[in-house]
This record gives structure tokens, C-alpha cells and sequence, in this order.
């Protein structure tokens, strides 16, 4: 369906955009908590278990 991959590719496109703003702040909890959101959407629970697991340990 067009639909989907248009969703698609804009969930892979926030992911670049959130990996880049991790690549220059990487203490930013909140950014391993909205890619894992995008990972755990898309189902690709493993990635989103890292960057919840990432968020969690960051925000300490």
C-alpha cells in the first residue's frame, strides 16, 4: 500500500534524524526513548529494547 511505505519512510527518516542528534549529544535520554518509540512501532522490538534500555540507564 502507498500509504504504508510513505509511513514507513518517514518513521526511517526520523530515525536517521534522531541516530545523527545522538551521534552529537549522546546523553540525551530523550532521544534513545523516541527512536526506541519509532523501533517499537515498526517492530523491531530488539532496537527499541536498546534504546529504551539506553534512555533508562542516561536518565539516571
Amino acid at each position: 500500500m502507498p500509504g504504508d511505505r510513505s509511513a514507513s519512510a518517514r518513521m526511517n527518516a526520523d530515525i536517521d534524524e534522531l541516530t545523527r542528534a545522538i551521534e552529537n549529544d549522546p546523553t540525551d535520554a530523550w532521544l534513545y526513548w523516541e527512536r526506541g518509540r519509532i523501533y517499537w512501532d515498526e517492530r523491531r522490538n530488539q532496537l527499541a529494547l536498546d534504546d529504551f534500555s539506553e534512555a533508562i540507564a542516561r536518565a539516571r
